[in-house]
């Protein structure tokens, strides 16, 4: 597990900054709604307060040799000989080229069980080159983006009186399954008793999920207050259902699953006090994040 640490400068108490996860878009799938995630890339691009995290899963990552691999689920643009010939590089390219415009927002990039099972079994670090490229245009080193499959990424906030707040943001892309919300949202308020951070992210289940829990806090004064803990499951963009054909989803019987993300609104400068007067500040106290579908 690694640890990274992110400035975002801010002007006053009124600035806020968005944060948009960029999870499961499985570039390379037939069934990867590719205008839905172009239209989410602009997004980021034209919000001046819009950040985003790589959940992981970017792309496919499903070779000729592997024994998931269907011409099927492959879109018209794979089918050429030269996209054949490499499956992972021409996915790799199509996603950078469409993740091009918000390069220098990026603020860290997990990898996806697609990215580690196409280094595991094939020796190619498909993750590892987008990271390469993305922090080459951003114009910073690797490891200031690299978090391999879990890792903190701390948030510190730094107005122009030199005033900080620290966000903890914990992020995961995700293990296991199930169809139904309950258990995902079991899952999420588990994190929530176990991670101390303020906003814990995950994906991998191709649904949008958002189950804030709450913690017993004191003040130093000995001041009883509430803590929300803020836990959200980041959505696909790889659609449940695709035409003449059939995708994962279809022949293992899925639920439709949730095509976008949540975005997540964080707000350093918010300020609290409690009966006594103690004044509770930054990302350990209720409503300072907000998460919206």
């Amino acid at each position: 597990m690694k640890t990274i640490t992110q400035v975002i400068q801010h002007d006053g108490r009124s600035n806020f900054t968005r944060l948009y996860p960029v999870s499961d878009v499985h570039i390379g799938h037939r069934a990867c709604d590719e205008k839905a995630f172009a239209r989410y890339v602009k997004q980021i691009a034209d919000d001046p307060d819009g950040m985003w995290v790589g959940i992981g899963d970017y792309v496919d990552a499903i070779n000729r040799s592997d024994p998931r691999f269907s011409t099927f689920d492959l879109p018209d643009w794979a089918l050429t000989r030269e996209a054949l010939a490499d499956i992972v590089t021409a996915q790799r390219d199509r996603f950078l080229e469409l993740t091009a415009p918000i390069h220098d927002k990026c603020l860290a990039l997990l990898a996806g069980n697609h990215e580690m099972t196409i280094s595991k079994y094939y020796e190619r670090d498909a993750y590892g080159e987008i990271v390469a490229a993305i922090a080459r245009d951003k114009g910073v080193e690797m490891d200031t983006l690299r978090l391999d499959y879990t890792g903190w990424m701390l948030l510190k906030f730094i107005r122009s009186t030199g005033k900080s707040s620290l966000c903890r943001v914990w992020m995961h892309h995700g293990h296991g399954g199930g169809q139904l919300k309950g258990a995902k949202a079991l899952k999420l308020q588990r994190l929530a008793w176990a991670v101390d951070a303020d906003l814990i992210i995950h994906g991998h289940v191709h649904d949008a999920v958002i189950s804030p829990g709450h913690r017993a806090c004191v003040t130093d004064s000995g001041v009883a207050y509430v803590r929300q803990v803020h836990a959200m499951i980041t959505g696909s963009f790889l659609t449940s259902w695709v035409k003449n054909g059939a995708s994962y989803a279809e022949r293992a019987m899925l639920f439709p699953g949730y095509v976008g993300s949540p975005v997540v609104e964080l707000y350093p400068w918010e300020e609290r006090t409690t009966d006594d007067g103690s004044a509770i500040t930054g990302f350990r106290i209720p409503d300072s994040i907000k998460i919206t579908v």
